[in-house]
């Protein structure tokens, strides 16, 4: 490779970088999060391609025990305050205490987390994708890089949160009140937000598509920086509200 190309070359990526820092970090997540999910055994019914979850050869769906596996999971939950790389995927986890824990690199998906709490929590490339999280609260935590997809987010408590870098897509955040919260580079494209209200929030280039504002919904938030995609004929185009 030439001098020229080289140059050539890292301009392009520096310029990728920097332009598409969203792109970027959540390649980033997915790398790492496919990386920790290879990690996990594969499940030991022949005919599954799903990982094991926790303590278990097998993962939830074919484990024989599932009543000591969640007795098991919600221990792990509640005896560590630190809690990375493990897959709780499936596993019934309702009325769960996460307050002040650090959670990083876990799977939570298709979880049933219902009325659970995670004030002050720090949530790090997680997937939370296809989870129930109704009447859960999230006041004061710290959620980045991390992947909502699909979750139903009904009657949940969003107050002084950052929930950044996160990708949404199709979540139901139908009527919450986001109050004080950082919501920056996330990604709500296709989500459920009928009368949600966003109250004194950071929405710098925060992605939404099908939705409505009005000057209520959007009280004392920065609503300028906001990128909305209109999808037309297989076309997309990009506008600042």
């Amino acid at each position: 490779m030439t001098i020229i190309t080289q140059k050539i070359y890292y301009s392009i990526v520096n310029y990728v970088i920097l332009n598409n820092c969203f792109i970027f970090y959540i390649l980033l997540t997915l790398m790492f999060l496919m990386r920790e999910f290879m990690n996990f055994k594969k499940c030991q019914n022949p005919d599954c391609l799903e990982r094991s979850v926790i303590n278990s050869d097998f993962c939830f769906d074919h484990s024989k025990d599932k009543p000591s596996i969640i007795i098991q999971a919600k221990k792990i939950i509640s005896d560590n305050d630190i809690l990375k790389s493990y897959n709780f995927s499936k596993i019934p986890l309702s009325n769960s205490d996460f307050t002040g824990k650090s959670i990083s690199q876990c799977y939570f998906s298709h979880c049933d987390i219902s009325d659970s709490n995670f004030s002050n929590a720090i949530i790090i490339s997680s997937m939370f994708d296809f989870s129930t999280l109704t009447g859960t609260i999230f006041n004061n935590s710290q959620i980045k890089l991390s992947v909502f997809g699909g979750v139903d987010f009904s009657t949940s408590q969003f107050s002084d949160t950052i929930l950044v870098f996160c990708n949404m897509l199709g979540a139901n955040i139908k009527s919450i009140r986001f109050e004080n919260c950082d919501l920056s580079h996330s990604r709500l494209i296709n989500s459920i937000n009928d009368d949600v209200t966003f109250f004194n929030c950071n929405l710098k280039k925060t992605v939404f598509n099908n939705i409505t504002f009005n000057l209520k919904s959007l009280k004392s938030s920065n609503c300028d920086d906001i990128i909305r995609l209109d999808f037309t004929d297989d076309t997309v185009v990009e506008d600042n509200i």
